[in-house]
């Protein structure tokens, strides 16, 4: 017994690390990037050369496609905010504390606006202050713009260099585990609904899983503009992630639609022929999104969709039956619309899962698939494959 426990706790340590394992990469990708950057520093011999660890630090990302953004933003931004503090200089050629407050606030002014509305340029403005700010004593403003903008560029680099080679992360594999976890909160909102189907559900549950779902498909969105770089910078044979993203943008809909359906208790009489046909519905839609989300973690072929049919197809035959027996007719046309709502609801959620499955069987046909299939066992139980 005690060599079982002492096996449960190291595969329970096993999986809280696999699940962290970005935050860790990540940590590590960091130190590297300081290190070299301190290493670079000291043999770079330039004037301010903590900037060079800065901006190695700053750079480095969660994955290679968010860093190659972020550096090139620091890049664009630190070479327009020293050239404007350098052209500034020129012109004013600013000797004492005032001259130079002066010139601050004319070069600050312009790069304020555009920063606020080109956000790549946030960077501009600080180095601007900085190159202008600068002890006159030790080296010409000119100079010190000059210098900087070396020293971010060398920093940014590194950043570059470290991202690519230690433990690279390639942004597809973050969208990946994100799109699995989506469906997940997807499948637990239905399950939330199914038990709850003709009377009003509590909303401090929903709530928190609409939030995170809300949250989810937020970083699904970023992590869509890292892909598309990785692509653009010929660094990801990923397939196009946007149809991913939207798609899963619709699920969320049908899903949202669902419980604005159920919101309110359904009339007794429908409630009671039609609940258990929609447990049926939403406990194989529910097992569909399950496997889904593993398909699409593994790059297996998409499940079939034949279960949800045939769960749809006896949906619609028992609202025919209720129809035939004309029990909505004393119902108001608020109670009405309710009833006739969901299956069209459903009739969307179905034609979205046939769309999602297509996104299943371009992850198959991804060439890299074979580098997630090393991630051997199951993500959530950490089982290995039979």
């Amino acid at each position: 017994m005690k060599g079982l426990a002492l096996r449960l706790r190291i595969r329970a340590a096993w999986r809280a690390l696999r699940n962290r394992s970005v935050a860790l990469k990540l940590s590590v990708r960091l130190i590297v990037a300081g290190l070299l950057g301190m290493l670079v520093a000291r043999l770079a011999d330039l004037p301010q050369d903590y900037w060079i660890v800065i901006a190695a630090l700053l750079v480095v990302q969660g994955s290679v496609g968010a860093t190659l953004v972020t550096g090139r933003d620091r890049m664009i931004g630190t070479l327009f905010g020293a050239l404007a503090g350098g052209l500034v200089a020129l012109l004013l050629q600013p000797e004492t504390m005032e001259e130079r407050s002066l010139a601050v606030i004319i070069t600050l002014g312009p790069l304020a606006v555009l920063a606020a509305f080109r956000p790549p340029m946030r960077i501009a403005p600080v180095t601007a202050a900085i190159v202008l700010l600068a002890d006159p004593s030790h080296t010409h403003i000119v100079e010190s713009a000059a210098y900087r903008v070396l020293e971010i560029f060398i920093g940014t680099l590194i950043g570059f260099a470290v991202s690519l080679f230690v433990l690279p992360a390639r942004a597809h594999k973050q969208l990946v585990g994100q799109a699995a976890q989506s469906l997940r909160l997807m499948e637990d909102l239905l399950r939330h609904y199914e038990n709850s189907f003709g009377q009003k559900p509590p909303d401090d549950r929903l709530d928190s899983l609409h939030e995170r779902l809300r949250t989810l498909l937020a970083e699904v969105e970023t992590t869509v503009g890292e892909v598309r770089r990785e692509r653009a910078n010929r660094m990801a044979e990923a397939p196009d992630p946007e149809p991913l993203a939207r798609n899963l943008r619709r699920l969320r809909s049908d899903v949202v639609f669902i419980g604005r359906t159920l919101a309110q208790p359904m009339p007794r009489p429908v409630a009671t022929r039609l609940s258990p046909v929609f447990e049926e519905v939403a406990e194989t839609i529910r097992s569909h999104l399950r496997q889904a989300a593993r398909a699409y973690e593994t790059a297996a072929p998409p499940p079939s969709l034949a279960d949800v049919e045939a769960a749809l197809a006896h949906f619609s035959d028992a609202l025919e039956q209720i129809r035939y027996q004309h029990l909505t007719q004393p119902l108001p046309t608020t109670e009405v619309g309710q009833i006739y709502a969901l299956p069209f609801t459903l009739d969307n959620f179905q034609e979205n899962l046939r769309d999602l499955d297509a996104r299943i069987a371009e992850r198959q046909s991804d060439p890299r698939r074979s580098l997630d299939k090393e991630r051997k066992g199951d993500p959530q139980t950490g089982q290995q494959p039979q």
